[in-house]
């Protein structure tokens, strides 16, 4: 992997970690009494999408951020 693709794997890595976490402490949002498709609870479905988030980011970090030592681009092309 490239200088230039780590680093930018970096950055996206602490900035969505960041946006996870100012997104999990919405003290700022208001909260409404809301029904989605008549019965999801506004709070429930801003949950959901805050947990596929994090999934996402999850998936995204342990595929590109959290590799082995040593480990090259090669070897991640490689098939086992």
């Amino acid at each position: 992997m490239s200088t230039k693709t780590r680093f930018s794997d970096l950055l996206v890595a602490w900035g969505g970690g960041l946006l996870l976490l100012f997104f999990h402490l919405d003290f700022w949002r208001p909260r409404r009494p809301i029904l989605y498709c008549g019965w999801i609870p506004e709070e429930l479905a801003y949950r959901l999408l805050w947990i596929a988030a994090a999934w996402a980011y999850l998936i995204f970090f342990t595929h590109r951020i959290w590799t082995e030592e040593g480990q090259s681009e090669a070897d991640e092309d490689r098939p086992s």
